[in-house]
């Protein structure tokens, strides 16, 4: 969506909370969020960086979980260690297995 369009939208915005009596912020807490403008997901491929010990069991993710906290040995949700903005990494890591795993970060927005 160009800047124009996002302005166009901003001011049809403002002139129908206007005629309501209301805020931006409450009609778009009416509104349903158009799932159709959002960018699909993008399915991270992780670099495990170390390999955790084999466990007994793999377990289902969380279904509420990020995927990329998601440990790629165990299936258990794992805890974000460190942020390379520069580098445009994150490294993530297991407490169950012991996995260590680094993913890119998505792309910045276009400006």
């Amino acid at each position: 969506m160009s800047l124009s369009d996002r302005l166009a939208r901003a001011a049809a915005e403002r002139a129908r909370a206007q005629e309501a009596g209301t805020t931006v912020e409450q009609i778009r807490r009416q509104q349903p969020i158009e799932t159709s403008l959002l960018p699909p997901a993008p399915v991270p491929s992780p670099t495990i960086i170390i390999a955790g010990s084999t466990t007994l069991v793999a377990v289902e993710p969380d279904p509420h979980a990020d995927p990329r906290s998601v440990c790629p040995t165990c299936g258990r949700t794992g805890e974000l260690g460190l942020v390379d903005l520069p580098g445009r990494t994150s490294d993530w890591s297991c407490m169950a297995c012991g996995t260590m795993w680094r993913l890119n970060l998505p792309p910045l927005p276009d400006s």
